[in-house]
């Protein structure tokens, strides 16, 4: 990174080789390896490690020890960014928690697709056998290949299915409760926020 001084004092910065070519169009060289850039009071920003923070924003160097050196500005979020950085906190619980409520559930030999969508299919089918005084049912499992159960079997199905969705959900509508409860005016919002997570 680079500067240019006017006079001892900063004029331009950052400037590019781009913009150094053209200040000084005849004088400067193609290429600027090894190239003497104090000769057109240019002069080479010392970097500096970014520091952790909410908001961190580069702002106008500054000469530390004679070294023009990169400065940093850092903020923690105001309560409305905060408001955002909740959204996007509620948002990426849900996607895990969607991801982890389709999961694959196991039960009487076979693999069923797991969620809601399959809890509430398998179980019509169940209940339809029922009202039409059936013995068995056929339902299918995450390979749609039909598989014909007793009620028996097929209750234990559902009831792994839902069981699994319900204890999932419950734990996604814990979490988002958890994030909204949050004061975004406490001096730890942030930190609350991050502390929330979906764990079923």
């Amino acid at each position: 990174m680079y500067a240019l001084l006017d006079g001892g004092l900063l004029d331009t910065y950052p400037i590019s080789a781009h913009e150094i070519r053209i200040r000084f169009p005849v004088s400067v060289p193609a290429i600027l390896t090894n190239f003497n850039y104090q000769d057109y009071t240019v002069v080479e920003v010392a970097e500096t490690e970014q520091p952790a923070a909410d908001v961190v924003t580069e702002v106008t160097p500054d000469f530390i020890g004679g070294v023009l050196t990169q400065q940093w500005s850092t903020r923690s979020y105001t309560p409305a960014e905060l408001v955002g950085y909740r959204y996007n906190k509620k948002q990426d619980i849900i996607a895990e928690a969607s991801v982890d409520m389709a999961a694959d559930i196991s039960a009487e030999s076979y693999v069923w697709n797991g969620g809601m969508e399959s809890s509430l299919a398998l179980d019509g089918a169940r209940r339809m056998a029922i009202e039409a005084e059936m013995t068995s049912v056929t339902l299918h499992d995450i390979t749609n290949t039909p598989r014909s159960l007793t009620l028996a079997q097929a209750k234990t199905v559902c009831l792994a299915v839902s069981g699994a969705y319900q204890v999932k959900f419950t734990e996604l509508q814990r979490a988002k409760c958890e994030l909204a409860a949050i004061d975004l005016e406490s001096e730890g919002a942030k930190a609350a926020i991050d502390a929330v997570a979906y764990a079923p």
